[in-house]
């Protein structure tokens, strides 16, 4: 349920699967181990093959936040964090079924800080990095959310003149944006939010974090990973726990 694998997560996925799976078939018929013995390691593989199919894992670290888009309150307790892709058909799924409740149940009442990082798929489609340029060229006039549920609500226009129009219906200066979308002066903040989703390891959108205060200013302390657009009610119970604390 997340869209731009590649390669290194395939094997770190799967690969690390069928690794477990061989080794407990090797566990439960190796000799030198005791029947105790082999029980415990098999709890312990199969621990290992939970953990890598769990839609929400512990998570540790401390990051700054780059300059992103967020929306809630600055001293929100729990910050939700997503890299996502705009021609990732899962992060548009979570964007117009779940990420309304989210919004309206969480980040509207100040429990909650919502973070979005560019995180396009350009290797693949380069038309992911022309559309999250062209969300930032949004943001410099004050709308990004609004060019943002544009495009994910509009598949089928991912290219200049869909975002043209997008641009033109939200009475945007048409001059201005379209010396944005051909000068493209979001590119280094977006590999910024790319270098950050590589250094913690995402390898496929969407990728949520949940994560607290930090101990210095701007920083926040990574406490949960969340792979995947998997179901409100799972984002309901990561939020809910956090903000409880």
């Amino acid at each position: 349920m997340k869209c731009k694998a590649v390669v290194p997560a395939l094997w770190t996925g799967f690969g690390a699967v069928a690794l477990v799976v061989f080794a407990l078939a090797t566990a439960s018929a190796d000799p030198g181990l005791s029947a105790e013995e082999a029980a415990q390691e098999r709890a312990a593989l199969l621990a290992i093959m939970a953990q890598n199919q769990a839609p929400a894992v512990d998570a540790a670290g401390q990051i700054r936040l780059p300059d992103a888009a967020m929306l809630g309150a600055a001293d929100a307790p729990v910050v939700l964090i997503e890299f996502g892709d705009y021609q990732c058909g899962f992060c548009r799924r979570h964007v117009l079924n779940v990420m309304p409740t989210l919004l309206q149940e969480h980040v509207v009442p100040g429990r909650v800080r919502y973070v979005f990082l560019e995180y396009p798929a350009e290797r693949n489609l380069p038309a992911s990095g022309e559309a999250s340029n062209a969300a930032l060229c949004a943001d410099d006039q004050g709308r990004y959310w609004e060019m943002r549920q544009k495009i994910y609500a509009n598949p089928m226009s991912i290219d200049a003149a869909g975002y043209r129009r997008h641009a033109a219906s939200l009475d945007l200066d048409m001059q201005v944006f379209d010396q944005c979308l051909e000068q493209a002066p979001h590119a280094a903040r977006i590999e910024q939010h790319v270098a950050l989703g590589r250094q913690l390891g995402v390898r496929g959108t969407p990728t949520f974090f949940v994560a607290v205060s930090g101990s210095g200013d701007g920083d926040v302390r990574l406490v949960r990973r969340i792979t995947g657009a998997q179901p409100l009610d799972l984002f309901e119970q990561e939020l809910r726990s956090r903000s409880a604390e």
